[in-house]
């Protein structure tokens, strides 16, 4: 799966904006908030597919459900990318590893960024979360069209004082 950030940074950086004004803040005030924002992120698409309930036989959330969740992690990630100026290019492989040890290794990527976010620590951290997605059967067409949805139902949250 080959994903290009530059095609989701314009409308990130657009949301970012509008919401910064909105909220009297800015990007360097809230750096620390969307990393953490990020990591509830992961945790709700985790939840949704379920790959760590070994007691349930309940199957993942649907398809178009992962995707969504998985957007509102991409949000983030595209978010801190224009923090540091990054417009990383992904070209990722299928791995052979389960959800479950994916997502503990997204996990580690992210504390690594906690410790010290930088352009190492943010494309590692994205490139994992893209092995994550790739391994759920999602495509960079899928992705972009998931995130553009996002996009507009998180402008229509703010036009609701959300």
């Amino acid at each position: 799966m080959k994903l290009d950030t530059s095609l989701y940074l314009p409308y990130q950086r657009e949301l970012d904006e509008r919401i910064f004004v909105t909220h009297n803040t800015t990007r360097a005030f809230t750096q620390r908030d969307r990393l953490l924002a990020f990591c509830v992120e992961l945790s709700e698409f985790v939840n949704e597919t379920r790959c760590f309930k070994y007691w349930s036989l309940k199957p993942a959330s649907e398809h178009f459900i992962l995707l969504e969740e998985f957007a509102d992690g991409m949000h983030f990630l595209n978010s801190l990318c224009i923090d540091l100026g990054l417009a990383p290019v992904f070209d990722v492989s299928k791995s052979e590893l389960s959800l479950t040890e994916l997502t503990l290794q997204v996990m580690q990527a992210s504390s690594k960024c906690i410790e010290d976010l930088n352009e190492q620590s943010l494309t590692h951290l994205y490139e994992m979360y893209l092995v994550l997605g790739k391994a759920c059967g999602f495509t960079s067409d899928m992705l972009f069209d998931s995130y553009l949805k996002k996009h507009q139902k998180n402008h229509v949250r703010q036009d609701e004082h959300y």
